[in-house]
Protein backbone atom coordinates (compact mmCIF):
# COMPACT_ATOMS: atom_id res chain seq x y z
CA UNK A 1 0.00 0.00 0.00
CA UNK A 2 1.15 3.35 -1.46
CA UNK A 3 2.05 5.89 1.93
CA UNK A 4 2.29 9.74 1.31
CA UNK A 5 5.63 10.38 2.31
CA UNK A 6 4.38 14.24 3.11
CA UNK A 7 2.68 13.02 5.89
CA UNK A 8 5.06 12.14 7.95
CA UNK A 9 6.43 13.62 11.22
CA UNK A 10 8.84 16.43 10.07
CA UNK A 11 11.55 14.80 12.78
CA UNK A 12 11.02 11.35 10.64
CA UNK A 13 11.10 13.17 7.26
CA UNK A 14 14.69 15.17 8.03
CA UNK A 15 16.28 12.00 9.06
CA UNK A 16 15.07 10.73 5.43
CA UNK A 17 16.60 13.68 3.93
CA UNK A 18 19.81 13.10 5.99
CA UNK A 19 20.22 9.47 4.78
CA UNK A 20 19.37 10.11 1.27
CA UNK A 21 21.64 10.53 -1.72
CA UNK A 22 21.32 14.08 -3.97
CA UNK A 23 19.42 12.06 -6.59
CA UNK A 24 17.35 10.82 -3.74
CA UNK A 25 16.43 13.81 -2.07
CA UNK A 26 15.63 15.45 -5.65
CA UNK A 27 13.40 12.75 -6.51
CA UNK A 28 11.45 13.02 -3.18
CA UNK A 29 10.68 16.33 -3.63
CA UNK A 30 9.76 15.88 -7.54
CA UNK A 31 7.50 12.91 -6.47
CA UNK A 32 5.85 14.70 -2.93
CA UNK A 33 5.47 18.20 -5.77
CA UNK A 34 6.36 20.04 -2.55
CA UNK A 35 10.17 21.07 -1.81
CA UNK A 36 9.39 21.20 2.11
CA UNK A 37 9.31 17.04 1.80
CA UNK A 38 12.79 16.95 2.73
CA UNK A 39 13.72 19.65 5.37
CA UNK A 40 15.96 21.20 6.34
CA UNK A 41 17.97 20.93 2.98
CA UNK A 42 15.88 22.06 -0.02
CA UNK A 43 18.06 19.91 -2.64
CA UNK A 44 19.37 22.45 -5.59
CA UNK A 45 20.74 21.50 -8.71
CA UNK A 46 23.49 22.91 -10.85
CA UNK A 47 23.36 22.90 -14.65
CA UNK A 48 26.25 22.94 -16.64
CA UNK A 49 26.70 23.61 -20.34
CA UNK A 50 30.65 22.57 -19.63
CA UNK A 51 31.57 19.08 -20.43
CA UNK A 52 32.08 16.64 -17.84
CA UNK A 53 35.29 14.69 -17.73
CA UNK A 54 35.16 11.51 -15.42
CA UNK A 55 38.97 10.09 -15.23
CA UNK A 56 41.32 7.82 -13.44
CA UNK A 57 44.19 10.07 -12.07
CA UNK A 58 46.91 8.72 -10.01
CA UNK A 59 44.76 5.07 -9.17
CA UNK A 60 41.54 7.66 -8.31
CA UNK A 61 38.56 8.66 -9.78
CA UNK A 62 38.03 12.31 -10.67
CA UNK A 63 35.82 14.30 -12.35
CA UNK A 64 36.42 18.01 -14.20
CA UNK A 65 34.66 20.27 -15.91
CA UNK A 66 36.78 20.89 -18.97
CA UNK A 67 36.43 24.89 -19.96
CA UNK A 68 36.97 26.83 -22.96
CA UNK A 69 40.41 26.82 -24.77
CA UNK A 70 40.95 23.32 -23.77
CA UNK A 71 41.24 24.51 -19.62
CA UNK A 72 39.62 22.54 -16.91
CA UNK A 73 39.42 22.61 -13.53
CA UNK A 74 38.75 19.51 -10.67
CA UNK A 75 35.30 19.65 -9.25
CA UNK A 76 35.33 19.09 -5.47
CA UNK A 77 31.68 17.52 -4.43
CA UNK A 78 30.55 18.49 -0.79
CA UNK A 79 27.85 16.17 0.35
CA UNK A 80 24.81 18.16 -1.63
CA UNK A 81 26.55 19.06 -4.56
CA UNK A 82 24.01 17.86 -7.65
CA UNK A 83 25.11 18.63 -11.05
CA UNK A 84 23.33 18.40 -14.00
CA UNK A 85 24.54 17.95 -17.43
CA UNK A 86 23.07 17.67 -20.91
CA UNK A 87 25.95 18.43 -23.28
CA UNK A 88 28.92 16.04 -23.37
CA UNK A 89 30.13 13.54 -21.25
CA UNK A 90 33.75 12.05 -21.26
CA UNK A 91 34.83 8.50 -19.82
CA UNK A 92 38.93 8.03 -19.73
CA UNK A 93 41.10 5.33 -18.39
CA UNK A 94 37.87 3.94 -16.71
CA UNK A 95 36.43 0.14 -16.29
CA UNK A 96 33.57 -1.04 -15.43
CA UNK A 97 34.09 -0.99 -11.21
CA UNK A 98 34.98 2.62 -11.47
CA UNK A 99 31.27 3.24 -12.84
CA UNK A 100 30.09 1.91 -9.64
CA UNK A 101 31.67 4.71 -7.31
CA UNK A 102 29.93 6.85 -5.05
CA UNK A 103 30.66 10.11 -7.21
CA UNK A 104 28.23 9.34 -9.67
CA UNK A 105 25.12 10.10 -6.88
CA UNK A 106 26.22 13.65 -7.26
CA UNK A 107 25.13 13.99 -10.91
CA UNK A 108 22.17 13.75 -13.71
CA UNK A 109 23.80 13.03 -17.06
CA UNK A 110 21.84 13.23 -19.78
CA UNK A 111 24.32 14.20 -22.57
CA UNK A 112 24.12 14.35 -26.44
CA UNK A 113 27.80 13.18 -26.89
CA UNK A 114 29.60 10.58 -24.82
CA UNK A 115 33.14 9.93 -25.09
CA UNK A 116 34.96 6.98 -24.48
CA UNK A 117 38.81 7.31 -24.12
CA UNK A 118 41.04 3.63 -23.52
CA UNK A 119 38.07 2.19 -21.20
CA UNK A 120 36.89 -1.40 -20.66
CA UNK A 121 35.01 -2.08 -24.07
CA UNK A 122 32.73 -4.77 -22.28
CA UNK A 123 29.07 -4.98 -23.15
CA UNK A 124 28.45 -5.02 -19.03
CA UNK A 125 30.20 -1.61 -19.17
CA UNK A 126 28.86 0.48 -21.78
CA UNK A 127 25.17 -0.74 -20.29
CA UNK A 128 26.36 0.67 -16.64
CA UNK A 129 27.67 4.03 -18.84
CA UNK A 130 24.20 3.74 -20.21
CA UNK A 131 22.23 3.71 -17.20
CA UNK A 132 24.50 6.36 -15.98
CA UNK A 133 24.10 9.05 -18.55
CA UNK A 134 20.15 7.84 -18.92
CA UNK A 135 20.90 6.32 -22.60
CA UNK A 136 20.38 9.59 -24.45
CA UNK A 137 23.90 10.09 -26.79
CA UNK A 138 23.26 10.66 -29.99
CA UNK A 139 27.13 10.88 -30.78
CA UNK A 140 29.14 8.37 -29.71
CA UNK A 141 33.20 9.10 -29.22
CA UNK A 142 34.91 5.65 -28.70
CA UNK A 143 38.64 5.45 -28.59
CA UNK A 144 39.95 1.62 -28.04
CA UNK A 145 42.56 -0.95 -29.23
CA UNK A 146 40.29 -3.58 -28.43
CA UNK A 147 37.88 -5.24 -30.69
CA UNK A 148 34.26 -3.25 -30.85
CA UNK A 149 30.94 -5.07 -30.62
CA UNK A 150 28.25 -2.69 -31.97
CA UNK A 151 25.79 -4.91 -30.63
CA UNK A 152 26.86 -4.09 -27.46
CA UNK A 153 27.38 -0.48 -28.45
CA UNK A 154 23.72 0.40 -30.06
CA UNK A 155 21.98 -1.96 -27.76
CA UNK A 156 23.24 0.51 -24.65
CA UNK A 157 22.67 3.51 -26.81
CA UNK A 158 19.99 3.08 -29.11
CA UNK A 159 19.71 6.55 -30.51
CA UNK A 160 23.41 7.04 -31.57
CA UNK A 161 22.92 8.53 -34.91
CA UNK A 162 26.80 10.09 -35.27
CA UNK A 163 29.78 7.18 -34.70
CA UNK A 164 33.33 8.26 -34.56
CA UNK A 165 35.81 5.46 -34.25
CA UNK A 166 39.48 6.01 -33.47
CA UNK A 167 39.52 2.28 -33.00
CA UNK A 168 40.28 -1.27 -33.92
CA UNK A 169 37.69 -2.89 -36.03
CA UNK A 170 37.15 -6.67 -36.35
CA UNK A 171 36.41 -7.98 -40.27
CA UNK A 172 32.66 -7.99 -40.75
CA UNK A 173 32.24 -4.27 -38.90
CA UNK A 174 30.24 -2.91 -41.85
CA UNK A 175 27.68 -5.88 -41.92
CA UNK A 176 27.68 -5.43 -38.21
CA UNK A 177 26.79 -1.48 -37.94
CA UNK A 178 23.91 -2.01 -40.55
CA UNK A 179 22.53 -5.25 -38.48
CA UNK A 180 22.49 -3.59 -35.27
CA UNK A 181 22.12 -0.06 -35.45
CA UNK A 182 18.68 1.08 -34.28
CA UNK A 183 18.56 4.54 -35.99
CA UNK A 184 19.72 5.80 -39.72
CA UNK A 185 23.15 7.12 -39.16
CA UNK A 186 23.84 10.70 -39.77
CA UNK A 187 28.06 10.37 -39.36
CA UNK A 188 30.22 7.32 -39.30
CA UNK A 189 34.34 8.65 -39.18
CA UNK A 190 36.80 5.46 -39.11
CA UNK A 191 39.71 6.71 -38.19
CA UNK A 192 42.69 4.03 -38.40
CA UNK A 193 45.60 1.80 -40.40
CA UNK A 194 45.61 -1.88 -42.22
CA UNK A 195 45.71 -3.21 -38.62
CA UNK A 196 43.39 -2.00 -37.02
CA UNK A 197 40.66 -1.43 -39.70
CA UNK A 198 38.87 -4.98 -40.13
CA UNK A 199 38.38 -6.26 -43.69
CA UNK A 200 35.52 -4.94 -46.16
CA UNK A 201 33.44 -5.38 -49.12
CA UNK A 202 32.04 -3.24 -51.34
CA UNK A 203 28.78 -5.09 -51.23
CA UNK A 204 28.94 -4.52 -47.93
CA UNK A 205 29.54 -0.85 -48.18
CA UNK A 206 26.68 -0.45 -50.53
CA UNK A 207 24.15 -2.09 -48.22
CA UNK A 208 25.53 0.94 -45.39
CA UNK A 209 24.62 3.41 -47.73
CA UNK A 210 21.51 2.01 -48.81
CA UNK A 211 20.28 1.57 -44.95
CA UNK A 212 21.55 4.91 -44.12
CA UNK A 213 19.26 8.63 -45.69
CA UNK A 214 20.69 10.78 -48.50
CA UNK A 215 22.38 13.29 -46.00
CA UNK A 216 24.45 10.42 -44.83
CA UNK A 217 28.44 10.87 -44.65
CA UNK A 218 31.20 8.44 -44.04
CA UNK A 219 35.22 9.40 -43.38
CA UNK A 220 38.21 7.29 -43.84
CA UNK A 221 41.61 8.62 -42.07
CA UNK A 222 43.91 6.53 -43.03
CA UNK A 223 48.03 6.71 -41.79
CA UNK A 224 50.33 3.93 -41.64
CA UNK A 225 49.28 2.97 -44.90
CA UNK A 226 50.44 1.21 -48.36
CA UNK A 227 49.60 2.05 -51.90
CA UNK A 228 48.15 -1.06 -52.33
CA UNK A 229 46.29 -0.85 -49.61
CA UNK A 230 44.69 2.35 -50.63
CA UNK A 231 44.14 1.32 -54.28
CA UNK A 232 42.39 -1.57 -52.80
CA UNK A 233 40.21 0.62 -50.07
CA UNK A 234 39.47 3.17 -53.23
CA UNK A 235 38.63 0.86 -55.96
CA UNK A 236 36.04 -0.53 -53.18
CA UNK A 237 34.65 3.09 -52.32
CA UNK A 238 34.58 3.42 -56.24
CA UNK A 239 32.68 0.19 -57.07
CA UNK A 240 30.18 0.71 -54.36
CA UNK A 241 28.58 4.23 -55.50
CA UNK A 242 29.32 2.90 -58.88
CA UNK A 243 26.49 0.15 -58.11
CA UNK A 244 24.39 2.08 -55.81
CA UNK A 245 24.16 4.53 -58.41
CA UNK A 246 22.77 2.43 -61.06
CA UNK A 247 19.72 1.65 -58.78
CA UNK A 248 19.18 5.33 -58.61
CA UNK A 249 19.88 5.28 -54.97
CA UNK A 250 20.14 9.29 -52.99
CA UNK A 251 23.63 8.83 -51.78
CA UNK A 252 25.55 10.20 -49.36
CA UNK A 253 29.34 11.69 -49.02
CA UNK A 254 32.37 9.41 -48.78
CA UNK A 255 35.51 10.47 -48.00
CA UNK A 256 38.94 9.13 -47.55
CA UNK A 257 42.04 10.88 -46.13
CA UNK A 258 45.73 10.22 -46.40
CA UNK A 259 48.93 12.16 -46.26
CA UNK A 260 46.72 15.42 -46.40
CA UNK A 261 45.14 14.11 -49.28
CA UNK A 262 41.58 14.11 -49.51
CA UNK A 263 39.82 11.88 -51.48
CA UNK A 264 35.64 12.46 -52.06
CA UNK A 265 33.15 9.75 -53.73
CA UNK A 266 29.82 11.06 -54.26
Amino acid sequence: MVYPIANLPYGLRSRLSALALPIERLELQVAANIVSICPPVLQKVQTTEDTIEFRIENGELQVFQKLEAKSRKRLNLGPYDLIQSECAVVFRGMELEDLYSTIFDHFLLWPEKVYFIGCDNSDAFYQRASKLTNGSAEQLFIFTIADISFQSIFEAFPFTETLFLPAKLPTGWVKDIVKHQKRTLKKLAIFGNPNTVGAFTHQELRSLFKRQGKDFEMQFDFWEHTDSYLKNVTNKLNLCFKRVKKERHQLGRLSLTYNDILYTVS
